[in-house]
């Protein structure tokens, strides 16, 4: 829980136009095709290899 005081801040701060701008725009970030692999290759060290199950899903739905 915030106390009284954080609540405070964070509404002087919403209040702030700078601030305000800030939050609104998202940020214009465009990783280049290598940054996203050299991205997925460090989660990968991060969650390790998962086992491959090789037993078939038993579906009725199975559309194309």
């Amino acid at each position: 829980m915030l106390s009284n005081q954080e609540k405070q801040e964070m509404i002087a701060d919403s209040k702030n136009k700078q601030r305000q701008n800030d939050f609104a725009k998202p940020p214009v970030i465009k990783p280049s095709l290598d940054d996203y692999i050299k991205f997925l290759m460090s989660t990968q060290k991060i969650l390790g290899s998962f086992p491959v199950n090789r037993q078939p899903t038993i579906t009725t739905h199975n559309k194309l």
